[in-house]
């Protein structure tokens, strides 16, 4: 079971993203099929220190995620994780 503390739907309903901890105990942005599967990590995510709000484009191509630690907004954008080569 993965604790998050805050996450949010692409508009098209396939994906959920979330911020998280990932194996290194590092804040990061995940994403999962809605449909099920495992975590994506694409990034780094803001700081922790308080809480936390994300929103998805209708396109599905940038996150925007404020924060409570020093009045930040970040933005990702193009946050496709690199596809493996084919084996």
């Amino acid at each position: 079971m993965v604790s998050f503390e805050a996450a949010a739907f692409t508009s098209d309903g396939n994906w959920f993203v979330y911020r998280a901890s990932d194996a290194a105990g590092k804040l990061s942005m995940f994403r999962v099929l809605t449909t099920g599967g495992q975590p994506e990590r694409l990034g780094d995510a803001p700081p922790a220190n308080g809480r936390c709000w994300i929103w998805i484009s209708p396109d599905g191509q940038k996150i925007i995620a404020q924060t409570l630690h020093a009045e930040e907004l970040w933005a990702l954008e193009n946050f496709e994780p690199k596809q493996q080569a084919a084996k």
